[in-house]
């Protein structure tokens, strides 16, 4: 019985772990995503207008410096699928993705984002 359970949390510790393979990475996506909602939720308060104003500001302001950062990581890492930065760090990636002002990176994740989605490291693909 000791055994089974020191086996269990061994493969606990080791998912643990390979989700952390880039660790650093991982809580700038994060930090990058809450400054991208908590931006967002500020303008959704506001009349539809001024919804239209703020929104085109945080596209210069977040979404632009976001999308050259998260190309950069895509270029040193490939996509940044849960093996590399966990759940978490690749959802905030790809919220992140959805915001960018233009296509181009999002074209050249696709089969990427694909693969890892066959291969069972992107939940949220």
């Amino acid at each position: 019985m000791k055994f089974l359970l020191l086996l269990c949390c061994l493969i606990s510790i080791e998912g643990v772990v390979r989700a952390q393979q880039y660790p650093a990475l991982r809580d700038e996506l994060l930090q990058m995503e809450k400054v991208d909602q908590d931006m967002r939720q500020k303008c959704s308060v506001k009349s539809a207008e001024e919804q239209i104003k703020c929104l085109s500001e945080i596209s210069t302001s977040v979404d632009q410096p976001n999308t050259k950062r998260i190309t950069e990581i895509f270029d040193q890492i490939g996509f940044p699928n849960t093996a590399k930065v966990g759940k978490d760090g690749m959802r905030a990636f790809m919220i992140v993705l959805q915001h960018a002002p233009t296509d181009e990176l999002r074209v050249r994740a696709l089969k990427p984002i694909t693969k890892a989605r066959s291969d069972g490291l992107c939940q949220f693909c």
